[in-house]
């Protein structure tokens, strides 16, 4: 059994990670939206990266006997002008 204090911090840093990873997705959507589709693609992984971050993170907890405790994850609030300014 972990530390109460450290499954907390985990579980805080599984969300992190996730929200990460719709913040990279919604850039994506925005290059992709574009025609820019290498900048899509390369924004696609770095989201597929942070969803494995919290893969690791989530395998580590259930691994031990933990939950895992996954919240709303927040929708990105960028705005996104020109990207040829």
């Amino acid at each position: 059994m972990l530390n109460k204090e450290i499954v907390a911090k985990i579980n805080k840093q599984i969300n992190f990670e996730l929200y990460s990873a719709y913040i990279y997705l919604d850039i994506a959507n925005y290059y992709a939206d574009s025609n820019l589709n290498g900048f899509a693609n390369w924004f696609k992984i770095q989201t597929q990266e942070e969803r494995d971050h919290a893969m690791l993170f989530m395998n580590y907890l259930l691994n031990n006997g933990e939950k895992v405790v996954l919240e709303d994850i927040k929708a990105p609030d960028l705005v996104y002008t020109d990207f040829r300014q």
